[in-house]
């Protein structure tokens, strides 16, 4: 109703006009039907013309007003749709988006569908950066961060922020062995990246973990391998760790150790 409210306040002014119009029109006629106003000649054809005129422009004026407004009230809804789904610093997903589209993804593949993994993103020394440079240049690390990974995965993808320097990209049709390349890619991309002009050496890198989902499993289990992979990948920082699939017996073991 609040969203409503604005459009229901300028429909106002053609409601006004269209009543004006009406009114003015209905005086005729009661001038007319008491004999007020003689309908010969040229004012004959002034009333009927204002008499047409109202009756059918007020009611299309109101139609067409209807629509405009109903048009400009869908393509706000649609935008706050849109802006509830994105984070609002970043402008990625958002994590209520997250777990939306991770179901619709288990579901796709507990049908026969291609797997996918997941991977957990975690900014190293984060809270450090921040109170040495000050939250401005944290926020622009949590922005650069968002935009390398957008730019490192492909667009079938998905990128969400779920808290504070925490991110998680979701690889479509993709096994752990071939997330692995794409999580390097962006480790390394990061830990190249400029943080600031008054120390142009200091960076900031990250720590990565990967989960390949499998096949009626939940997604809290999912999450829980993949964080449980990142916590590995914290003790040691600027690296990437694979979590063991839930049905292997032996640990899944890192194709390579980053610095």
């Amino acid at each position: 109703m609040n969203i409503a409210l604005p459009y229901i306040m300028k429909l106002r002014s053609t409601l006004i006009v269209s009543g004006m119009l009406l009114l003015y029109t209905l005086l005729c006629w009661f001038a007319l039907k008491n004999g007020l106003l003689i309908a010969e000649g040229p004012s004959a054809l002034v009333f009927l013309s204002v008499w047409a005129l109202g009756f059918v422009s007020v009611p299309l004026a109101i139609v067409m007003d209807f629509s405009r407004r109903y048009r400009e009230l869908k393509a706000t809804l649609q935008r706050l749709q849109k802006l509830a789904l994105r984070d609002d610093l970043t402008g990625v997903n958002n994590r209520r988006h997250l777990m939306n589209y991770l179901k619709r993804q288990k579901a796709s593949v507990d049908r026969g569908g291609a797997t996918f993994s997941i991977c957990y993103a975690d900014l190293d020394h984060f809270k450090q950066m921040n109170d040495r440079y000050g939250h401005v240049a944290g926020d622009r690390v949590l922005k650069a961060f968002a935009d390398l990974a957008t730019a490192t995965v492909r667009d079938v993808d998905f990128v969400a922020r779920i808290g504070g320097e925490e991110f998680v990209l979701v690889l479509a049709n993709a096994s752990a062995r071939d997330s692995y390349p794409v999580a390097e890619r962006l480790r390394t991309r990061m830990a190249e990246l400029l943080i600031t002009t008054e120390n142009p050496e200091y960076r900031v890198t990250v720590s990565l973990g990967i989960a390949q989902y499998c096949n009626e499993e939940h997604i809290d289990e999912l999450l829980h391998r993949a964080d449980s992979a990142l916590y590995r990948a914290k003790k040691v920082r600027n690296c990437t760790e694979v979590a063991p699939s839930v049905r292997m017996v032996e640990p899944f073991n890192r194709l390579s150790v980053g610095s």
